[in-house]
């Protein structure tokens, strides 16, 4: 906890080996062999991912026999214990036990994502595990690195990078959302590799939370985050005199 409070440019953290290897190894069979992929590319990414696995539990019996591994990994991030330990140690406060939020990844080469905060809706913890080659080392030159960037002043990212995360398998990378500060951006891919994680999001408790839920919560929080959109520039000066058009 307190290595994460102190961490810069914001609040993250990193474990290595959190998961039981073989598990992991498992998983990436099972991902390998029966998820398809869908590339999805926009002015800030381009990425090739899964549907989106919130509704895994409620799969027929059928497709969960094809992905028991990645039900199990999905039972285990969502449990009570495990919530509590990444409410503790982030202080973020309760986390949601119904609202589930993941999705399978792989950047090949030309895959990257541009400089964002992850400030969508509820999400209060957002978290990722690196699933690539577990017998070969990510290198630094491929890219896909996790970078994390200060901000100039609020919810203006710096230019520049402070601390980059090199993928590697079973890392679980995570940080808090903090609406303006959390900058982040995943390097361009650049060989033929495959950077597969699975990537997901904690929420702030709903409704149908058994404990956690507070009432006007989450609309506070979305209407802080609507707010945002009105960056202050007063800390800002533009050149004053007009120059002329070069010719």
């Amino acid at each position: 906890k307190s290595t994460i409070l102190n961490n810069k440019p914001f609040e993250w953290g990193c474990i290595d080996d959190l998961v039981d290897d073989q598990l992991l190894r498992d998983i990436r069979t099972e991902v390998e062999t029966q998820i398809q992929f869908t590339e999805k590319e926009t002015d800030i990414y381009k990425v090739n991912q899964s549907g989106d696995l919130a509704n895994l539990s409620n799969l027929d019996s059928e497709t969960l026999q094809r992905l028991p591994n990645l039900f199990k990994l999905q039972q285990i991030l969502y449990s009570n214990k495990f919530r509590d330990f990444m409410s503790y140690i982030t202080q973020s406060g309760p986390l949601s036990n119904c609202k589930v939020d993941l999705s399978v990844n792989t950047y090949k080469k030309g895959c990257h994502l541009l400089v964002h905060d992850d400030v969508i809706g509820s999400r209060r913890i957002s978290f990722i595990i690196y699933l690539p080659d577990p017998n070969r080392k990510w290198k630094d030159h491929y890219g896909g690195g996790l970078r994390l960037f200060p901000t100039v002043d609020f919810n203006v990212p710096h230019s520049d990078p402070v601390a980059k995360l090199v993928p590697q398998f079973n890392q679980f990378a995570f940080f808090k959302i903090q609406p303006g500060y959390s900058w982040h951006d995943v390097e361009e891919v650049k060989v033929d590799k495959h950077r597969l994680s699975i990537q997901g999001w904690y929420h702030i408790p709903q409704e149908a939370d058994l404990s956690g839920f507070i009432p006007g919560e989450e609309k506070s929080w979305l209407k802080q985050n609507d707010s945002l959109v009105d960056t202050d520039m007063k800390n800002f000066t533009f050149p004053s005199i007009e120059r002329p058009l070069l010719t």
